[in-house]
């Protein structure tokens, strides 16, 4: 009912008189969208994109771009490729309609996005990679950053530890405040039921545990290595030897046996895939 209601409303802003009063209703529109399936999320901000057009920008706008950011982040892992693909897409181009001055939400929002994309640029699905590369520039662009230009790269981390090491290090130097945000991303990653997506995001574990080293907490360690031990049981998988209960080691040992286990663990857990061409 959402969705056929945005419709209704597109047409209704195509008559002049009536423009203004739908486009008031913009804001209304995109937080109806939340906790919708996400082939009707594309086809919805697919219409509100019209209704935008011929809108003066104000600060209205900019809080209703990222509300639809917000809307469509979370459809990065639908299990369906078109989604994800229409999905990142759309979330490339949304941000392009941003305007400085950058607002505290906008920086968030789009720093939320960083970890989603990397993983998601690994999965070994060409079009959906492809998606996340120049949505990843189109948020570099506007946010100024310095990634690593390896971070750009659709080619497999397989056997490039050190490529990702440089991509974590990077990002918790550039937004420490975030790491912990980057790590529940990676998490919530290695659940996923796409085995590359596990397989990635346990070499994206292994790098950015010993990045937090200085602000990492016994909780969040513990967190990880439940992760790590539910991911020994991965179809395919050997036994990963973690640290078991009983005095806890110094935390730069118990950090340094953290990332030889996701090390040991990347080796054997399904999802790899051939490589493809590279791209930037």
């Amino acid at each position: 009912m959402k969705v056929l209601s945005i419709r209704g409303l597109v047409i209704l802003a195509r008559r002049t008189d009536k423009t203004a009063k739908v486009q008031a209703l913009l804001p209304s529109m995109v937080k109806g969208l939340k906790n919708v399936d996400g082939m009707l999320v594309v086809e919805a901000v697919h219409n509100l994109k019209a209704v935008f057009k011929g809108r003066d920008r104000k600060l209205m706008d900019s809080e209703v771009y990222v509300e639809m950011l917000q809307i469509l982040l979370p459809h990065f892992s639908d299990s369906r490729e078109d989604v994800r693909s229409s999905c990142i897409n759309l979330y490339g181009k949304v941000v392009q309609k941003l305007r400085a001055p950058r607002t505290q939400a906008m920086e968030e929002q789009l720093v939320s996005t960083l970890v989603p994309l990397l993983l998601t640029m690994q999965e070994g699905n060409a079009k959906v990679s492809q998606k996340c590369v120049k949505t990843l520039l189109r948020c570099s662009y506007f946010m100024a950053w310095e990634l690593p230009k390896r971070a750009y790269s659709r080619k497999p981390w397989d056997n490039q530890q050190q490529t990702v090491a440089k991509i974590c290090k990077c990002l918790v130097n550039t937004h420490q405040d975030s790491a912990f945000i980057f790590l529940s991303q990676s998490l919530e990653y290695a659940k996923n039921s796409r085995a590359s997506l596990r397989k990635c995001s346990v070499m994206f574990i292994g790098s950015l545990v010993p990045c937090m080293e200085s602000i990492m907490t016994e909780d969040r360690l513990n967190e990880v290595k439940a992760a790590l031990e539910n991911l020994r049981h991965d179809p395919g998988s050997i036994s990963v030897h973690l640290r078991g209960p009983g005095p806890g080691p110094h935390p730069g040992q118990l950090l340094a046996e953290l990332l030889a286990a996701t090390r040991g663990l990347v080796g054997v857990l399904p999802g790899h895939h051939a490589p493809l061409e590279p791209q930037l």
